[in-house]
């Protein structure tokens, strides 16, 4: 998972043949931030020099990830919890805890 940038905006790997990896920020892409030779690496040095998102922020990043993917399938009057739930029936385990724990398991690199 990218840290956010100091201004505030999103982290964008971009995985060039010709340039390379890198991370850029999403307000300014033009500018390269950092660059290795691996998207890992690249990934690494983005969340080194960008701060680390608090624990409160999860709850707000998995809303904007909910809203921007899964909920422009389904119906905007569907409730987020329901369909939730329902992801739990259908494969098995809770979208929601296994993308906090991701997230806490990624979050310092």
């Amino acid at each position: 998972m990218l840290n956010k940038c100091l201004c505030g905006e999103g982290g964008f790997l971009c995985l060039d043949a010709t340039e390379g990896n890198y991370v850029e920020c999403l307000t300014n892409l033009r500018a390269r931030l950092c660059a290795g030779s691996t998207a890992e690496e690249s990934i690494a040095k983005w969340n080194n020099q960008n701060p680390t998102p608090t624990p409160e922020e999860f709850e707000d990043r998995f809303a904007t990830a909910y809203s921007l993917s899964i909920g422009g399938f389904v119906d905007l009057k569907t409730n987020r919890d329901e369909v939730l739930r329902e992801f739990k029936d259908s494969f098995g385990f809770d979208l929601k805890e296994v993308a906090k724990e991701q997230w806490t398991k990624h979050k310092g690199n």
